[in-house]
């Protein structure tokens, strides 16, 4: 029993060295191509990384442009309202209504 385990390890030594003997270009070949492989990766990694963070940005920055562009149409929506005429005149033009009296403060520096 002891032979053939001997008989065995020494067999397959035998064609571990017949291996690397006659194989060790491709086996360099392939090692050499799995780490550019690997930097490749991370790069690639980075990337998606930098692409994900920019997405994030541009998804918030649409949230608010939609916020604005509802805005917009609810302005454009109410303007034949007369309520939203008087407060557009009160805050854009410094109208007053009648029977109101407008304030000024200064500064006095």
């Amino acid at each position: 029993m002891y032979t053939k385990t001997l008989y065995y390890i020494s067999k397959t030594v035998k064609t571990v060295e017949h291996v690397l003997k006659n194989f060790w270009g491709t086996i360099l070949f392939c090692l050499i191509a799995i780490s550019f492989f690997e930097q490749e990766m991370a790069k690639k990694d980075i990337e998606h990384q930098q692409f994900f963070s920019q997405f994030q940005q541009l998804k918030k920055q649409r949230v608010k442009e939609l916020n604005i562009q509802d805005h917009l149409k609810r302005q454009v929506n109410s303007q034949s309202d007369p309520y939203w005429i008087e407060l557009v005149l009160m805050n854009g033009l410094g109208l007053v209504p009648e029977g109101h009296k407008k304030v000024y403060f200064f500064d006095n520096e």
